[in-house]
């Protein structure tokens, strides 16, 4: 008889999140966590804003690829903004 997963996984394959990774791991990638649920993103960094897509899914953790990094706006950039709509 198949065994039959129960346990339902925070993320699918092709699924797309925006996420900032919080730790650094060992071989150069970085490390954000759902629900105790790991996403290992490759060649990422921590503390980095990215639009990542889900490639692998295991029991404990998954692999995310990274789509792109999204630039946060700085408060200088913000200001300019809002000048520019006053003017």
């Amino acid at each position: 008889m198949a065994e039959t997963n129960t346990t339902e996984k925070p993320v699918k394959i092709g699924q797309r999140l925006t996420i900032i990774p919080t730790i650094e791991g060992e071989k150069g990638d970085a490390i954000h966590k759902i629900n105790n649920f790991i996403i290992i993103i490759r060649k990422g960094n921590a503390n980095i804003k990215y639009e990542v897509e889900i490639t692998a899914i295991y029991a404990t953790y998954a692999f995310a690829k990274i789509i792109k990094q999204i630039k946060e706006k700085s408060a200088t950039d913000i200001m300019k903004e809002i000048d520019d709509k006053e003017e």
